[in-house]
């Protein structure tokens, strides 16, 4: 699909991408959905990658209200700059 040029654009993609997430979970048998990941990954089954995934769309709400509000959020996250996100991910992994 294109980038996205209109908000009713960017909804439309991010619901049909939202989906395509659904259905794939979905088909994975109850066994493949709680499997553990391999060692050595940043999430350990498929509710951490979820729960990351929410983290992050959290942050973009919270970015998006104080940008409305005239002012600059902490982006990524206050602490972290868009070079240290894998210590942010790190962080909202443990949390």
């Amino acid at each position: 699909m294109p980038r996205p040029k209109s908000k009713v654009a960017l909804l439309d993609l991010s619901a049909h991408n939202f989906q395509k997430l659904h259905d794939f979970i979905e088909q994975l048998s109850p066994a493949e959905q709680a499997a553990t990941f391999p060692p050595g990954t940043l999430n350990r089954n498929i509710r951490d990658v979820l729960t990351h995934l929410h983290h992050w769309h959290l942050l973009f709400l919270q970015w998006y209200e104080i940008g409305m509000k005239g002012k600059k959020p902490a982006m990524p996250a206050a602490g972290y700059t868009w070079r240290t996100t894998s210590e942010l991910n790190q962080w909202i992994q443990i949390h």
